[in-house]
């Protein structure tokens, strides 16, 4: 995952439209929460930085630093690890999303539809 140097301006805009941000709820890995599920096993690979400010750890700290932290966390403009993403690629998580929320949303209209038969 190469770095691509992006601004600031891109990066905000890129994680504002990111997928992961607006539709997942995050992955948590090794005692850490991410937004990103990507970052976090790139991360966990050693394919990427260990961007500290992209994901937050369970482990350490006390309540209220946690809850200190989740909101500084939650509130960034984007994350370190974007300038390392293909932007391409939340298109292609998009699509899929969409496509398997179709798909079963179909599935679930033909269970009825075969239910009301009975």
């Amino acid at each position: 995952m190469n770095l691509h140097h992006r601004s600031e301006e891109e990066l905000d805009k890129l994680y504002k439209g990111c997928f992961f941000r607006n539709e997942y709820d995050g992955l948590v890995l090794n005692g850490e929460l991410h937004i990103c599920p990507i970052s976090a096993h790139a991360k966990d690979l050693k394919i990427i930085p260990d961007y500290k400010s992209d994901y937050l750890k369970f482990r350490e700290g006390s309540v209220s630093s946690k809850i200190e932290g989740y909101d500084v966390f939650n509130n960034q403009s984007h994350l370190q690890c974007c300038d390392h993403c293909e932007a391409v690629l939340n298109e292609i998580v998009e699509r899929t999303y969409t496509c398997m929320h179709v798909k079963y949303s179909r599935i679930n209209k033909l269970k009825a539809q075969l239910n009301s038969i009975d």
